[in-house]
């Protein structure tokens, strides 16, 4: 190698390691895109999981195209694949992270499909006191929100229309 090697070799090594040290410190330093997408996601508190990303929401808005809905204990299901159906599933997904409670359980579970492919899943709480989503990566909780009022509405609306002497869900 000649004398002009070593510095090169030098000052690359020194540009990668301040390039590398500045990816780290962004969040810590309060600025950039991050800190400021994770200021617009409303936070779960405690050992609560955190809302669904707004990337994963935006993705199901625009690419979903069959939501289905699989009921534990009850003898049927439900299916969408219209548009508008499937937007309405959608909304159903409050904003705020989900009050979760270990004494409720889930009544089926939720899948989000973009051709075909499961794109988010997602169990179904719906119980007094419980009407909330936790969502699942390989069978395991990565994400809770509360259900919108448009949701609890919405089940409501569907049980009781199948259901004898249905009782609402507040």
């Amino acid at each position: 190698m000649n004398r002009t090697t070593y510095p090169l070799i030098f000052l690359c090594f020194v540009l990668f390691t301040l390039a590398c040290g500045d990816k780290g410190n962004e969040s810590t330093k309060g600025g950039g895109e991050e800190v400021s997408a994770s200021a617009k996601t409303p936070q779960a508190k405690g050992n609560s999981l955190p809302v669904i990303p707004n990337e994963l929401m935006q993705s199901l808005v625009d690419s979903a195209d069959y939501v289905d809905y699989l009921f534990y204990n009850m003898d049927f299901s439900m299916s969408m694949d219209n548009k508008q159906g499937i937007m309405y599933s959608i909304a159903n997904i409050g904003e705020q992270p989900a009050e979760m409670n270990a004494a409720c359980k889930p009544i089926g579970r939720i899948f989000y499909q973009i051709k075909g492919r499961n794109a988010a899943e997602a169990d179904l709480y719906f119980s007094n006191g419980c009407t909330y989503l936790v969502f699942m990566k390989d069978n395991a909780p990565v994400y809770a929100n509360s259900m919108s009022e448009v949701g609890v509405a919405f089940l409501n609306n569907q049980f009781a229309a199948i259901m004898k002497d249905y009782q609402p869900i507040e």
